[in-house]
């Protein structure tokens, strides 16, 4: 078949990608890979891996819980979602380490590259924490006391209770200071015979070194996992230790009344601090939107502003606002950074970008310790395939932000010299494999069609929101 007449039959083929910011079931963000070669495809150009980095077929997610971590889908024999570590949203990361300070931007024009960061070996697939911060300002973050050597203890480790533990492994794609580590760490060591930098812990728990480390570097660590049953944290109601509550209850003097009425109000009813937290957590995720393009002034009381003027946020916002929320009742919260959860590219092995980097709440469990909670709506799109006679495909799961292809076929035969556009912006022409590249942008709905007829009926996702 000819250009002309392939052009000529190219009529409106429409996919409506309908993004689903609150459901709490998503796709794997990238296909399942079975060898270092397959790994190495998905780095961005000129990017390699490590020597050593092991890859196999992939078996999916660890055990029937959203991250391999006990509890963490739904309670046992009750169905009921948890709501603990929901996916998230990403705003960059890098391995340097996070300041002792962190002033939360406002709306932010560049969507967050690709680079590659760390591998992780591991049997579970979680959250890869850097630091978590005590003092909220109103408009950003502080952290109260310097690093202090490792070899003294990690802080507080005495407050993480269960018996469950992980051992992983780490290694570095890029050079850095902060050693990512899942919650909560209890040792961390180096593989090889070379001098051993000296490692340090901030007051939260967060681990780094005392000089940058190159590339290819790999440490083991092993971490205790925090029990995660709504039916475990519900009863976890004893005393809060008074350094605890002082510390992480604590809220700006020129917080607007209004953040503490309003969640008063949220939280009638509730009569476990479990209840509390995942109220707020649901409430921000099923109210609020997703968007690099806040209206937030970063000048103003972040929670204030998001509770009541703001639609749509990123993660820094979200934990920030979750966080105050529950501080003004009481509960002991605090702001966390890291790195939401790895793309798989083997048996137990799982790629993070820097396009994960994330934001998260933390919040204190007498008994328990500190447990995380994520209350930023998620970034999977569904996807509707469109009736014959032609076939319209990602390369790849949609995701807000995310580079794919998109292919455009009839019969099985690639149909090229089609104009392609997404939100009515037309983004090329598909080429010879009838394939055109782009980025899926930051809006909470995404239209894809191929051809110049606009007046024909679009094809759209009609699942419903979940409640």
């Amino acid at each position: 078949m000819g250009d002309d007449r392939r052009i000529g039959e190219a009529i409106l083929v429409v996919i409506a990608i309908v993004a689903l910011l609150f459901s709490a079931a998503f796709l794997p963000a990238v296909d399942i890979f079975g060898s270092n070669e397959a790994i190495a495809e998905q780095l961005p150009e000129g990017s390699q891996l490590p020597a050593g980095t092991q890859a196999g077929a992939q078996s999916g997610e660890m055990g029937s819980t959203g991250d391999g971590e006990s509890g963490e889908s739904q309670s046992a024999g009750s169905g009921e979602p948890t709501g603990i570590g929901a996916p998230g949203q990403t705003a960059g990361g890098s391995l340097t380490n996070p300041p002792q300070s962190a002033q939360i931007s406002g709306s932010l024009s560049e969507q967050p590259s690709q680079a590659p960061l760390f591998t992780v070996e591991s049997p579970v697939n979680t959250y890869w924490r850097q630091t978590a911060y005590e003092t909220y300002t109103g408009t950003g973050w502080q952290q109260a006391e310097a690093p202090t050597p490792l070899d003294e203890g990690i802080p507080n480790d005495d407050l993480t209770g269960g018996n469950r533990r992980i051992t992983y492994d780490v290694t570095l794609l890029e050079g850095g200071r902060s050693l990512p580590t899942a919650w909560q760490p209890e040792s961390v060591s180096f593989r090889g015979d070379g001098t051993q930098p000296t490692l340090q812990t901030s007051a939260t728990g967060g681990i780094q070194t005392d000089e940058s480390l190159p590339a290819e570097t790999t440490y083991t660590a092993t971490s205790a996992l925090p029990p995660r049953q709504p039916s475990v944290l519900r009863n976890a109601e004893g005393q809060t230790p008074r350094e605890i509550r002082e510390t992480y209850t604590r809220m700006p003097r020129d917080t607007p009344d209004r953040v503490g009425d309003f969640t008063g109000e949220l939280l009638a009813g509730t009569d476990t601090r479990y209840d509390r937290a995942i109220t707020v957590q649901r409430w921000l995720t099923s109210n609020k939107g997703y968007s690099l393009n806040t209206s937030l002034d970063p000048s103003q009381p972040i929670a204030d502003q998001l509770i009541f003027e703001v639609d749509a946020a990123y993660c820094q916002q979200f934990a920030t606002t979750m966080a105050a929320m529950l501080r003004s009742q009481g509960v002991p919260a605090r702001y966390v950074v890291g790195f939401r959860k790895g793309r798989p590219v083997g048996d137990d092995t799982y790629l993070v970008t820097s396009d994960r980097g994330h934001a998260w709440v933390e919040v204190y469990f007498p008994d328990v310790g500190w447990v995380r909670f994520d209350p930023t709506p998620a970034d999977e799109l569904s996807v509707s395939t469109p009736d014959p006679p032609y076939e319209v495909s990602l390369n790849r799961s949609a995701v807000v932000g995310a580079p794919v292809s998109v292919r455009v076929t009839k019969e099985n035969e690639s149909i090229s010299g089609v104009p392609v556009f997404v939100n009515d912006q037309r983004v090329g022409w598909t080429d010879a494999t009838g394939s055109v590249e782009t980025t899926l942008p930051y809006t909470d709905r995404v239209t894809i069609r191929a051809g110049d007829d606009t007046t024909q009926t679009e094809y759209t996702d009609a699942t419903p929101t979940p409640k």
